[in-house]
């Protein structure tokens, strides 16, 4: 079974129709439902859509998946923090972008993106992140 972990950014475009994206997230979450794929979400999704004000709709997706068997929640541990953050102080990125990306590594999951940081971070980590076009 594959495994996508999606940055926030990617949930934003699918809930947000006015974004020039949105049409292509759309697709990406139909071939994901499709291929019977999980998605992988963590705490760090919840508090960053909740932020954006999209914390009601993500929770409606991420439920409806979590029914279909095509979503798991993983917890973050201290171990992953201390990692990220030495990552964030050596390459002068977002935390959370490099604890993104380390859980995707860690668990083996294909890590989908729009934001720069996430290559850069995928990169130093020896892992391929790819654009949501890009599995479409």
């Amino acid at each position: 079974m594959k495994k996508y972990y999606l940055d926030s950014c990617v949930w934003i475009s699918y809930f947000d129709e006015n974004d020039e994206k949105h049409e292509e997230t759309v697709r990406l979450f139909e071939r994901i439902i499709k291929e019977k794929a999980l998605v992988i979400v963590t705490d760090r999704h919840w508090a960053e859509l909740k932020n954006k004000g999209l914390l009601e709709e993500y929770e409606d997706l991420k439920n409806a998946l979590y029914l279909k068997g095509m979503c798991k929640g993983v917890r973050i541990t201290e171990e992953d923090r201390q990692v990220a953050l030495k990552q964030n102080e050596w390459l002068g990125v977002g935390f959370n972008d490099c604890l993104h990306v380390l859980i995707a590594k860690k668990l083996k999951a294909i890590p989908i993106s729009y934001d720069k940081h996430w290559f850069e971070i995928g990169r130093v980590y020896g892992i391929r992140v790819y654009k949501p076009e890009e599995v479409l």
